[in-house]
């Protein structure tokens, strides 16, 4: 039934009736309203969470981290030097000569 000023009832207990059952009606709108608005900020929250985890840097920020990879920081020993230096050596020397190789050599002059 449509209510408007000209169907509502004349006696006053129906008219208290109505704007209790109008009341409680309000009151469970408002609640459901509130929780509404709670799952709305929370899903936000998760969202924000979500796509914070994502795309934000990860490995980066653990504790120790810079630590593990401080080569500026490190200085080699004397004989860890050496060693080095003789196996850049050794390897230099067992590099083939390329320009050898027949297509590197130059243009016979009859060509």
């Amino acid at each position: 039934m449509k209510m408007d000023i000209v169907n509502l009832p004349k006696s006053p207990e129906l008219l208290q009736k109505m704007v209790l059952i109008l009341q409680n009606e309000l009151s469970v709108s408002k609640s459901e309203l509130i929780s509404y608005k709670e799952k709305y900020v929370r899903l936000i929250e998760e969202l924000r969470l979500a796509r914070q985890q994502r795309f934000a840097p990860s490995s980066e920020k653990n504790r120790g981290q810079s630590d593990l990879f401080d080569e500026a920081g490190v200085e080699l020993t004397e004989e860890l030097q050496a060693q080095i230096e003789e196996q850049v050596e050794t390897e230099s020397k067992n590099k083939r000569n390329y320009s050898a190789c027949r297509w590197e050599r130059p243009l016979l002059p009859q060509l």
